[in-house]
């Protein structure tokens, strides 16, 4: 993930797993603190989630650094 802004930034990456009846099947979330200005932030995951049709949805929020 790469801070597009002129300033740094916190981000909150949340990382969910659904079956084909939007049931969650694993869900977790990582904390990116205080990311410099156009720098790269390397995050992951990892859930033992198995299944048929399963989809990945992922929610990104962006806010000032927190100091």
């Amino acid at each position: 993930m790469t801070n597009p802004t002129d300033e740094p930034v916190d981000y909150a990456v949340v990382v969910s797993f659904l079956d084909a009846d939007n049931a969650t099947l694993g869900a977790d979330a990582v904390l990116l603190r205080g990311v410099a200005p156009g720098a790269d932030a390397d995050w992951s995951v990892e859930l033992p989630v198995t299944g048929d049709d399963v989809r990945c949805i992922l929610r990104v929020t962006r806010a000032p650094a927190a100091g």
